[in-house]
């Protein structure tokens, strides 16, 4: 069924998506089935799925009206994509890294200058957008702990390596500063808080929001 459905979707059809402005987003999304394992004791499957869906509903949404671009391997989170007015660049049988670097290999290959890589499960991705819009050079947001990477803007003609997993943060420093540009460390706490262990997940109040995603 992937298969089918990559054949179609595999040109980017958006019907504004070279031509509104040269930055973008580009949120990489997992299928919703196999989203915040590490949540397994303390929360069950449907639970998981709707506080995934529910998370990446927000950071989209809280992306408006600049150019979005989700990046799966999955119909149902492509269908999920499209419905909230995001364009989709198919990444089948790919892991992160290699799933943004072809994503935004694809956007500079129709246009786009800049891009901002933004996780799905920050809790609030209200105002990356202008960040997005607005650095000049390479711009990373780490999570919490200093660990992983929440957010990257990067010119999508620099040869800056993506590399997603334990201690990516470190690692995409070093990478962004391998290519000489100005770098900015964003430390806004709502962009360093995802969601991904149980003491992430503040209260029960968010799952009860989270169920009007529930399959």
């Amino acid at each position: 069924m992937l298969e089918a459905y990559s054949a179609q979707r595999e040109a980017i059809a958006h019907p504004y998506t070279w031509t509104m402005h040269p930055a973008a987003a580009l949120v990489p999304i997992k299928d919703f089935r196999l989203a915040k394992r590490r949540l397994a004791s303390f929360l069950s499957s449907d639970e998981r799925q709707a506080l995934a869906r529910s998370l990446a509903d927000a950071v989209l949404s809280a992306l408006t009206p600049i150019n979005t671009y989700v990046a799966c391997d999955d119909p149902e989170v492509a269908r999920f994509a499209e419905e909230r007015n995001a364009a989709v660049i198919l990444t089948p049988s790919r892991g992160l890294s290699s799933a943004v670097t072809h994503a935004v290999t694809r956007l500079s290959e129709h246009g786009i200058k800049q891009v901002g890589v933004v996780n799905a499960d920050i809790i609030d991705g209200t105002g990356v957008q202008r960040l997005i819009v607005d650095t000049e050079g390479i711009a990373l947001v780490p999570d919490r702990a200093g660990h992983g990477t929440n957010v990257i803007v990067v010119p999508t003609a620099c040869s800056f390596r993506f590399s997603y997993g334990p201690g990516s943060f470190t690692r995409h420093r070093n990478s962004a500063a391998q290519t000489g540009l100005p770098i900015h460390i964003e430390t806004y706490r709502s962009w360093c808080t995802d969601i991904d262990t149980p003491p992430d997940v503040p209260s029960r109040w968010w799952l009860a929001d989270a169920q009007r995603f529930a399959t």
